[in-house]
């Protein structure tokens, strides 16, 4: 799916699909009667809104997979954003109970790294990828980090717990960068994709006596709407209304707030 088309709004995105599924089906119904004027025998009417029905059910099944994946990927998402900046601030706080001068250039590099996640990667998750300058980011903070020396046993015995934490934060910033990819897979797309374009093209040959009308418009709408949904849940960070970077901000301030208290308790009265 092309990536501009997670930009649109919700409302478009769905005004689009359903009319889209709605003008295929009426305007294929149309022309078919205009052009090819085939007429199935009376007995053959209901035979043909049952494998219709059947066909639509069918198409809406695989659409309600993508969109129970998509929703799935973006409830992750949540959780993995919650759990990243819960990590940043845990590391935020360990280094700072830490000698000054010793954890100063490294928690500078983890405010660094946090801005860089909210105003450089999060515009290039947007797109479908990671940055680069947040990955150089993030190893100059692995380099500060292996550079401190503790001074005393309380601060030997919270390393450990430093490059835990800094463990966890590259785990879980993996896992962020992977749910910036499609939830739906591609096979799964290409198959509701091809049964859609099967219901839609049956449809076209539905009788055009009321009833067969009323299925034409309902299960084109339906088919719309399930496509709508399952096409604003694939990519959860390419999305217009895609997971803000608030916690992250949350993260930078508490850190900021931390330092702040630690340098006033450390100054002399």
């Amino acid at each position: 799916m092309p990536l501009w088309i997670y930009n649109w709004p919700d409302w478009l995105i769905g005004m689009v699909t359903v009319g889209g599924c709605v003008a295929l089906a009426a305007g294929g119904h149309a022309l078919r009667r205009r052009w090819c004027g085939l007429r199935l025998p009376r007995g053959e009417d209901a035979m043909l809104l049952g494998i219709g029905l059947l066909l639509g059910t069918l198409s809406l099944v695989l659409l309600a997979l993508c969109g129970f994946a998509g929703l799935d990927a973006a409830n992750r998402t949540e959780r993995m954003v919650q759990q990243e900046a819960g990590a940043i601030g845990g590391l935020g706080r360990s280094l700072a109970v830490m000698a000054p001068e010793e954890s100063r250039l490294a928690r500078e590099q983890l405010r660094a790294y946090t801005r860089s996640v909210i105003f450089k990667e999060w515009p290039a998750m947007q797109a479908g990828h990671s940055s680069l300058t947040t990955w150089d980011a993030f190893d100059t903070l692995f380099r500060s980090l292996s550079g401190i020396q503790p001074t005393n046993a309380s601060e030997r015995a919270l390393m450990p717990e430093v490059w835990q934490s800094t463990l966890q934060l590259l785990q879980l910033r993996q896992a962020r960068l992977q749910a910036a990819q499609p939830a739906v897979p591609a096979a799964l797309w290409a198959v509701t994709t091809a049964s859609t374009g099967l219901t839609l093209g049956l449809l076209t040959l539905l009788p055009a006596h009321r009833r067969g009308q009323m299925v034409l418009m309902l299960s084109s709408g339906l088919l719309g709407l399930g496509l709508s949904v399952a096409i604003a849940l694939d990519r959860p960070f390419c999305r217009s209304s895609c997971p803000a970077a608030d916690p992250f901000e949350t993260a930078l301030q508490r850190m900021e707030r931390w330092d702040l208290q630690t340098t006033r308790s450390r100054s002399p009265p």
